[in-house]
C-alpha cells in the first residue's frame, strides 16, 4: 500500500513538474518577438533614415555648433540607432553612407565647440587655435570625401526611391560641399606647425581638447597616415 501511494506520490510530482515545463515554455514562447517581414523591416529602415537624413541637412544648414542645435543630431542618431539595430534584412547601401555622414558631423561640431571653448578661455593663444581647427576640418574633409564617393557610386534612382528626390538631393549637397583637395590644407597645417611658438602652460594643456576625434573619423571614412607636419602638431 506504502508503495502504491508512493508511486503515486512520484507520479504526480512528476505530472506537475511536466505540466510546469510546458507552462514556462508556453510563456517563453510568447515573449519571443514577432520575426518582421521584410517589407516591414524595410519600411522603418526607410522612415528612420529620411528621420535622420533631415536632422543631419537641418543642423549642417544651421551653421550653428551651439549644444542646443547639436543636440537634435544626437537625439536623431541615437533614434536611429535604437530603431534600427534588429533589422537584419534591410539593403543598407544607402543607410550607411547617411549613418557615417551623420557620426562625421557630430564627432566635428563637438569638436569644434571644444576648441571655441578653449579659445574663450585662453584669446591669446591664437596659433594653437588656428593649427586645432585646422586639423580638424582637414580630417572631417578627408572623412567626407571618402563617404561621398562611396554615396556616389550608388545609383541616383534607388536613392531618390529611399530618400526623396529633395532629401537625397539635400544631402548629397552636405557631403558633397566639403569635397576639396586637402593639399593647401595640409601645407598651411605643416607651415603653422613649423612656425609654431607658443609655450603653453600645464593648465593650458590640460584644457586644450583631445585629439581623439582623429580616430574616430576614421571609423568612418578613409584618412591618410599622418604626415611630417601632423607628426609635429600630435608632439606639441
Amino acid at each position: 500500500m506504502k508503495k502504491l501511494l508512493l508511486a503515486t506520490s512520484l507520479t504526480g510530482v512528476l505530472l506537475l513538474g511536466a505540466c510546469g515545463n510546458n507552462e514556462s515554455e508556453s510563456k517563453e514562447s510568447k515573449q519571443e518577438p514577432t520575426q518582421l517581414t521584410f517589407e516591414q523591416e524595410e519600411k522603418i529602415q526607410k522612415e528612420e533614415l529620411r528621420n535622420l537624413t533631415k536632422s543631419l541637412v537641418d543642423t549642417v544648414n544651421a551653421d550653428d555648433t551651439s549644444k542646443e542645435v547639436t543636440n537634435k543630431l544626437d537625439k536623431a542618431i541615437k533614434q536611429y540607432e535604437d530603431k534600427t539595430k534588429d533589422l537584419k534584412q534591410v539593403d543598407t547601401i544607402i543607410s550607411d553612407p547617411v549613418y557615417k555622414s551623420a557620426k562625421t558631423f557630430q564627432t566635428t561640431l563637438s569638436s569644434i565647440r571644444d576648441i571655441n571653448e578653449f579659445e574663450e578661455n585662453n584669446s591669446d593663444l591664437t596659433e594653437t587655435v588656428k593649427i586645432s581647427n585646422i586639423d580638424i576640418v582637414y580630417h572631417t574633409i578627408m572623412t567626407l570625401n571618402s563617404i561621398n564617393e562611396e554615396y556616389s557610386q550608388v545609383d541616383a534612382g534607388y536613392k531618390n526611391e529611399v530618400l526623396g528626390e529633395e532629401l537625397n538631393s539635400d544631402f548629397t549637397n552636405v557631403i558633397t560641399e566639403a569635397d576639396m583637395d586637402t593639399t593647401e590644407l595640409a601645407e598651411a597645417m605643416g607651415i603653422l606647425a613649423i612656425e609654431y611658438s607658443e609655450e603653453l602652460t600645464d593648465e593650458q594643456l590640460n584644457q586644450l581638447p583631445s585629439k581623439d576625434y582623429r580616430d574616430l573619423l576614421y571609423k568612418y571614412g578613409y584618412t591618410d597616415e599622418p604626415d611630417v607636419s601632423k607628426n609635429e602638431y600630435n608632439s606639441m
